[in-house]
């Protein structure tokens, strides 16, 4: 399903002082896109995901996915909504670190429906944790793992439910550089194999030249909206080497 804005705004206001995030934006991200949102601190580019994803209602304008409008769904709609259809991945993991990393992914099935109908909660977290590598790390909690192992259980945690969208903030924002690119790379595998629109928030350059549409914001505004070469070699390539040149 496409995912699009119209007029979008968003106004945050403290006492007498009000602050315009977001001015009026337009835009539209089909389906199995591979996004990259930059922008300065202060640009308006977290407040922009969180409106398109759902996690901030109050604007102006209007949100949609397919035929769903965001504008128009009660607290109880839009948690169904985000749990049916959206993915999050953030830079600071939100791992709890007294369960286990197959507990943490398959967390989401605790609420609504899961993953569906029939599906083994505890057998679909373990494939997407071997998945994503770390099928030798069920049982680990997150205070035994690296940072980019983290991420990791972030990312089949994100997948548990099937969704259409993953939306990253800063994902790599808490690595060191390869194993930033080695998430990038993750993030890209799954973009092509399954299909899914993936959205990422980043200010840094090389993370951005990973995405195949880069959108810059400023000042609450886009200035710029622009398809991109990709940095990534066919199926059959190693990337390894390439996205090492794209990070120097």
């Amino acid at each position: 399903m496409d995912l699009s804005a119209r007029g979008l705004r968003r106004i945050y206001r403290s006492g007498e002082l009000t602050t315009e995030a977001l001015c009026g934006v337009d835009l539209t991200i089909k389906s199995g896109e591979f996004v990259a949102i930059v922008g300065s601190s202060g640009s308006g580019k977290t407040t922009l995901l969180n409106c398109l994803s759902g996690l901030d209602t109050s604007f102006d304008g209007e949100v949609k996915l397919g035929d769903l409008s965001l504008s128009q769904m009660s607290e109880t709609e839009l948690a169904r909504f985000r749990h049916e259809h959206v993915g999050f991945v953030f830079q600071q993991f939100c791992l709890l670190d007294h369960l286990t990393a197959l507990e943490n992914v398959i967390l989401p099935g605790f609420f609504g429906e899961g993953a569906g109908d029939g599906v083994d909660p505890f057998k679909r977290g373990r494939e997407l944790l071997t998945r994503v590598g770390l099928g030798d790390r069920l049982h680990s909690r997150p205070p035994q793992l690296s940072g980019g192992q983290k991420q990791r259980v972030a990312v089949a945690r994100s997948l548990f439910c099937n969704p259409s969208i993953i939306f990253c903030d800063e994902p790599t924002g808490s690595l060191d550089q390869d194993t930033g690119l080695s998430i990038m790379k993750l993030f890209e595998q799954l973009n092509r194999e399954d299909e899914v629109t993936v959205i990422f928030v980043t200010h840094e350059p090389y993370i951005a030249d990973m995405a195949r549409r880069r959108i810059i914001v400023q000042d609450g505004r886009l200035i710029e909206d622009k398809s991109q070469t990709s940095v990534w070699p066919d199926d059959t390539g190693d990337s390894d080497e390439k996205l090492k040149e794209v990070a120097s």
